[in-house]
Order: C-alpha cells, then structure tokens, then sequence
C-alpha cells in the first residue's frame, strides 16, 4: 500500500489566509497524517485575498513539501457581467459541472468539517477549505503548540498580566468589515483595570495607527502598544494571565491553547462564538 502511495500525485491542501488560517491548515494536516501516514501532502499556500498573504507557518516541520502560489492582484478587474453572460454561461455551466463530478468521485474535498476526514480516499488528489469546523482534540493541540513554540524566534518572551490581541490592519480601511467596536473592547478591559501597569495591546496595524484608534478610550489608550511577528503575537497573547482576543484567527489560537494546555480560560467577541462547536469555551462579550 505504501508502494503504491507512491506512484500517485501528492494530496495538494490548499491554504489560504494568514498566520491564524495557516494554523487550521496545519491543524488538519497533522489529523491527516495520523490516520493516513502513508499519503505524500503538498501544501498549496495562496497569496491571494483581500491584502497580500504569504507563508508564514513552518509547514515543512511537519514533513510536508510546500509550494507558495502567488495569485495576488491588487487591483482585480471588474468584469462587464452584462456584455459578457451570454458567452461565459456555458463554459461556466461546464465548469460547475466538472467541479460537480470531481467531488462526487471525491478527487477533490471542500468539507470543513469533521467529515472531511472520512471521506479522503486514496485517490483523492486536492483539499480546498478553510478548515475551522475540525473539532478540536488534546494531542493534535498540544503538537501543533510543540512545533509553534520550537519555531519561536525572541526568547525574551515577557509574559504579562494583560494581553489585548486587537484585530485591526486592512479592517481600518475596507467598507465590508470593521474592527470591533473599540467601546465593547473597552468595557471587559475596565474589568480588569488594576492589572493596566502590566499589559500590551499587540495588534497588526502600526503602533502609530494604534494609538490613534482608541486615542478617544479612557483605558485603551492606556495601554502600552506594539506590533510583534504572528508567532510572537500568538506566543504573548497564550502565555498572559488574563487575555483579550478580537475577530482574529491568532484571537482564537491564542485561546484553544490556553484552554487546552494550560487550562485558562479567555475573553473573544460573540462574532467568533461559532468556535464553540469545535470545542472551544470562552467568556463571550
């Protein structure tokens, strides 16, 4: 069986997103290997979305070749749909059509979910997810946490009593999203108030651009304000006493982690409340 692994094409998983999204797809490359050891896995990482994404997860520390795509365009063009319908109907029909057939001899998988997992065959050759409804487990966490902190690279992590992961950068500018709103953020860090002399507010935005975001908040301006490497981030915001996530995918991470290893509970907005299904429990706001 493990001969004939090796005359197929690697499985390609492909990824997309930043730090936080490289870490469900490293996530489910680990369940992967587990209940499949003998499957050569080929990360596909995509630099395409809405700002410019690149690797930035060590997926080869988990034996896996990695190629990264890049498919970024910063300024798409707008396709005329009225001019252009009547000849791209059926080439469109056809593709939906040929996707359709893939899926159902299961050569490629767009599950999310746990059932992704069982429904890998051995002749399946692409996965194409975001892969954030895997339900969490203790093994796999406690690896992927193993592999992070051994790809660490400031060992004068300091670990503080207060640490506020604010999910900013491109949100600041696009129309279809916003950060969550600085005064709900503002309302569970008064909570904790006394614990403001040791605390950070790490974002991905610039500590200039920071700083101006809350300047109106009584406590969050208060805070002092620095932009880390993800790793970093991830690494400060877990090892923190009390700790404060956004939207983030790194907001979430940092939570599983403490939840699973070192059994402390964290604070993330309602908007993520959906990671409950994957295990995850939280004090919501």
């Amino acid at each position: 069986m493990i001969y004939v692994h090796h005359l197929l094409p690697p499985l390609r998983i492909h990824s997309w997103g930043g730090f936080g999204s490289q870490l469900f797809t490293a996530f489910l490359i680990i369940k992967i290997k587990k209940l499949y050891p003998a499957r050569r896995i080929k990360v596909i990482v995509h630099t395409s979305g809405v700002t410019r994404r690149n690797t930035e997860f060590n997926f080869n520390s988990l034996g896996v070749a990695t190629v990264e795509l890049d498919d970024f365009k910063a300024n798409p063009k707008v396709i005329n749909r009225t001019l252009h319908r009547s000849s791209t109907r059926f080439p469109q029909k056809l593709r939906l059509a040929g996707k359709k057939l893939l899926l159902i001899l299961h050569l490629i998988e767009t599950s999310n979910s746990d059932s992704l997992l069982s429904s890998i065959k051995p002749w399946t050759l692409s996965i194409r997810g975001h892969y954030t409804r895997i339900t969490l487990d203790l093994p796999t966490v406690t690896l992927l946490f193993a592999l992070l902190h051994n790809q660490k690279t400031d060992d004068s992590l300091i670990q503080y009593s207060l640490a506020l992961h604010y999910r900013l950068g491109d949100l600041i500018h696009l129309r279809q999203k916003a950060p969550i709103e600085p005064k709900r953020v503002e309302e569970i860090a008064g909570k904790h108030i006394h614990l403001l002399k040791d605390s950070i507010l790490l974002t991905d935005s610039t500590p200039f651009e920071s700083q101006l975001y809350v300047q109106d908040e009584q406590i969050l301006r208060l805070f002092k304000i620095d932009s880390l490497p993800p790793n970093m981030t991830l690494m400060t915001c877990v090892m923190a006493n009390t700790f404060i996530g956004t939207t983030a995918k790194i907001s979430i991470w940092a939570a599983i982690f403490r939840q699973y290893i070192f059994f402390k509970r964290s604070y993330l907005p309602d908007e993520v409340s959906w990671v409950k299904e994957i295990g995850l429990d939280c004090n919501w706001f």
